[in-house]
């Protein structure tokens, strides 16, 4: 089994998760314009900031 040491995977692996999310939810939750754009700048925030503490509580675990 690989093991990534350093955690590129993890984060790697958030990112896309959080796009493929907001891209889903989008889909199936249609909203005019602005609201549309304002839920996608959130939900990339909201992603940013997980990978963000993800990435910190993994730091200082080591």
């Amino acid at each position: 089994m690989y093991k990534n040491s350093d955690g590129q995977g993890i984060v790697a692996g958030l990112v896309v998760g959080v796009a493929v999310g907001v891209a889903i939810g989008l889909l199936l939750a249609p909203k005019p314009g602005e609201e549309a754009r304002e839920m996608v700048r959130q939900g990339i925030s909201d992603g940013i900031d997980r990978v963000r503490r993800i990435r910190e509580e993994r730091q200082s675990s080591e």
